[in-house]
């Protein structure tokens, strides 16, 4: 069986994969997710929109990398039957990836894109390739959504600029 990097050294790789694709200061924290789960997370940006990619240590040995990133809100203006053709048309894009474990999922109204990868030893390119990656499959997925759903991306646009 291979040996088990420290959660640290493995934490230390993956900020120095990031501050190399970054111009900006990296927002960092700690996580505990209680006894068997610990990792740390990081803010980032894909132009203007944050995301954020976690790594997770499960029972001290199996290593979690994940991105995600809010990709729009729901408007109050979607009746039932248009929430359940957007929802549908999202089940549909899941799995979009051969190379990521990708889903969407909705929570109050906000659809997010999650992108994650488990099990492999990870490295600084492995780290740098979950984030272009991500970064390419959620402009893409965000065409995808606009297409089928006109509007809908700028109605998010402008709800933020509100704020």
């Amino acid at each position: 069986m291979a040996e088990i990097k420290e959660l640290k050294s493995v934490c230390d790789t993956v900020s120095r994969a990031l501050k190399s694709m970054s111009s900006e200061e990296l927002i960092v924290s700690r996580l505990d997710f209680g006894e068997n789960t610990e990792g740390y997370r990081w803010e980032l940006y894909r132009g203007t929109v944050p995301f954020w990619v976690d790594l997770m240590r499960f029972n001290g040995q199996l290593d979690l990398l994940v991105a995600y990133s809010i990709m729009f809100r729901i408007p109050e203006s979607f009746d039932e039957k248009r929430e359940r053709e957007l929802y549908r048309f999202l089940l549909d894009l899941n799995d979009f990836s051969r190379s990521w474990d990708t889903k969407f999922f909705i929570k109050d109204r906000t659809v997010v894109l999650c992108a994650g990868r488990s099990g492999d030893e990870i490295s600084e390119r492995s780290a740098k390739y979950l984030v272009d990656s991500f970064s390419r499959m959620a402009q893409v997925l965000s065409m995808k959504v606009g297409e089928k759903f006109p509007g809908l991306l700028e109605f998010i646009v402008k709800e933020e600029e509100d704020k």
